[in-house]
C-alpha cells in the first residue's frame, strides 16, 4: 500500500459543480459524474456579453447555442449560474499563470489580468458563494490541453477537484458511448471539411456514418475536436425535463463550398416533460460500450539535467512530523536555489515516509513547498528509513524550463486517480 493511488481504497461521493456550455461533451460528462456517485450541485456557465452576438472568437468557451442555456435550469432541476465573457486569451501558451496564483510563475508570461479564464474562476467563487459544499467541477474536455489546463488551474487555486472523464477518451468510441447512452445532441454550428448547412440540427446517431466517412476521408475529428462541429444537448437521461427547439434559423457565415462555416440560431425554445428515468438509465455505460479507459498513453519521460543532490531528509530530532517534513522541503529548496534551478522547474518528487499515517500532513507541506497549478508528478513510498527519520524526499528537476511535458490534474478515466497536490503525469 505505498502507492499515493492506494490511499483512496472506496470513491467518495463529491459534490459537483458543472461547466455547461450545452454541448455534447460537458453533458456526457456530467453523466459519468452521477454514475460514479457524485451529487450535481449546480450548474455554471459563460456567455457573450450583450450585443456581442450569438459566437465569440474564444479559446475557452463554446457560446453558439447560449440563449438555450437557461433552459438548463428546468432541464437538470439545478440552479443555474452565468455571467458573460469580458475577457480575451491574454495567455495563449500551454502554462497558465494567474497575477496573484503563483510566486513561482514564468517572468515572460504575460500578466493574467483580463484573460477570459478569470471570467471562469469568478463565475465559479460565485457559485461557491452560495453553494459551499462544493467541492469538485465536471467539465467535457477530451483533447484540448489549453481549456482542460486552464479549468484545472482555476480549480487548483479555489482548492476544488476537476472532473475530466472524458479526457482522452478514443473519439470514436466516445461517440459511440454517447449515442448508446441516450444523449440527444444536436448540430449547431459545422465548420469542417464535408459538413454542410443542411446538417445543422441533425442528431449524433443520424450524423454518425457522415463523421466515420469524413475521418476516412478528411480525418475529420468525429467528436469535433479540431472545431469541425459544435452541437446543443436537448436531452439525455440525466434530464428531468427535455428541450425542445420551437423555432431556428440557419445562419451562414463563411459560404466555402467545401467548408462552409454555419450555426443555428434558437428564436424560440421550451422544455417539456419526459417519463420517469428508468432505474438502469446508466446500465450501458458500466459496459464495454460505455466507459473505457484508455490504455498505454504515455508522456515522454524526462530526462533531469539536475538532481537536488539526492535524498533531502530532516533531523530526526525535530519537534514534530510538521516540523520535520518542512525542514527536509525547505532543504529541496535551498539546494535548488543554489544550483539556480527554479522550483517551478521541478518535474517528478519522490516522497518516503516511515508511516503512512502521516500522509495528511506531508501533502499540506508539500502544497506549501510546490504551486498549486502544475506541480510536479510525485511518487509517495512508506518504507523504513535510517536514524529513525520520518521523511525523505528525492527531487528530479530541468534546468531549462519543462516546456515539453505535460501535466495532467483532472481526475479521468486516462489516468490514476488525483488525489493529492501533485500531477498525475509529467
Amino acid at each position: 500500500m505505498a502507492a499515493d493511488q492506494q490511499q483512496q481504497q472506496q470513491p467518495v461521493p463529491l459534490k459537483v459543480l458543472a461547466l455547461l456550455s450545452g454541448g455534447k461533451d460537458s453533458c456526457f460528462n456530467l453523466m459519468h459524474c452521477a454514475a460514479l456517485g457524485h451529487e450535481i450541485v449546480a450548474l455554471a456557465n459563460l456567455h457573450p456579453p450583450d450585443g456581442a452576438g450569438d459566437e465569440l472568437d474564444s479559446w475557452m468557451y463554446q457560446t453558439v447555442g447560449h440563449d438555450v442555456i437557461p433552459l438548463y435550469a428546468e432541464a437538470l432541476g439545478k440552479p443555474l449560474y452565468r455571467a458573460p465573457v469580458t475577457g480575451r486569451a491574454v495567455q495563449s501558451g500551454m502554462t497558465y499563470h494567474a497575477a496573484d496564483a503563483d510566486a513561482d510563475a514564468d517572468a515572460d508570461a504575460p500578466p493574467a489580468l483580463g484573460d477570459e479564464v478569470e471570467d471562469l474562476y469568478r463565475l465559479i467563487q460565485t457559485a461557491l458563494a452560495q453553494h459551499p459544499s462544493i467541492n469538485a467541477v465536471s467539465s467535457g474536455a477530451i483533447r484540448s490541453d489549453y481549456q482542460r489546463l486552464r479549468v484545472e488551474n482555476v480549480c487548483a487555486r479555489l482548492g476544488l477537484r476537476s472532473l475530466g472523464y472524458l479526457w482522452m477518451r478514443d473519439q470514436a468510441a466516445l461517440l459511440r458511448a454517447m449515442i448508446a447512452c441516450d444523449v440527444d445532441a444536436r448540430l449547431v454550428k459545422v465548420a469542417g471539411m464535408g459538413l454542410q448547412p443542411r446538417h445543422l440540427g441533425q442528431s449524433l446517431a443520424q450524423m454518425a456514418p457522415t463523421l466515420a466517412a469524413l475521418h476516412t476521408r478528411y480525418g475529420t475529428h468525429v467528436c469535433g475536436e479540431g472545431g469541425e462541429y459544435e452541437t446543443l444537448t436537448l436531452d439525455c437521461p440525466l434530464f428531468v425535463r427535455r428541450i425542445v427547439l420551437d423555432a431556428t434559423e440557419t445562419v451562414v457565415t463563411d459560404a466555402d463550398p467545401m467548408a462552409p462555416v454555419a450555426y443555428l440560431r434558437t428564436r424560440a425554445a421550451h422544455t417539456e416533460a419526459k417519463p420517469p428515468l428508468a432505474a438502469d438509465a446508466y446500465a450501458s455505460m458500466n459496459g464495454t460500450r460505455g466507459v473505457v479507459a484508455l490504455h498505454h498513453i504515455t508522456a515522454p519521460t524526462p530526462t533531469p539535467s539536475a538532481n537536488a543532490g539526492g535524498d533531502m531528509s530532516a533531523d530526526a530530532g525535530a519537534v514534530s512530523f510538521d516540523d520535520e517534513c518542512r525542514a527536509a522541503l525547505n532543504e529541496v529548496a535551498a539546494r535548488l536555489q543554489t544550483a539556480r534551478v527554479p522550483i517551478a522547474h521541478v518535474v517528478f518528487v519522490l516522497l518516503a515516509l516511515s508511516d503512512m499515517k502521516h500522509f495528511t500532513e506531508a501533502n499540506a507541506c508539500f502544497r506549501q513547498t510546490f504551486a498549486a497549478t502544475n506541480p510536479p508528478a510525485r511518487a509517495c513510498l512508506g518504507l523504513p528509513l535510517p536514524d529513525g527519520r520520518r521523511v525523505a524526499v528525492s527531487v528530479y528537476a530541468t534546468r531549462t524550463t519543462p516546456q515539453d511535458f505535460l501535466h495532467v490534474q483532472s481526475t479521468s478515466f486516462w489516468a490514476p486517480a488525483n488525489i493529492g497536490p501533485y500531477s498525475q503525469a509529467v
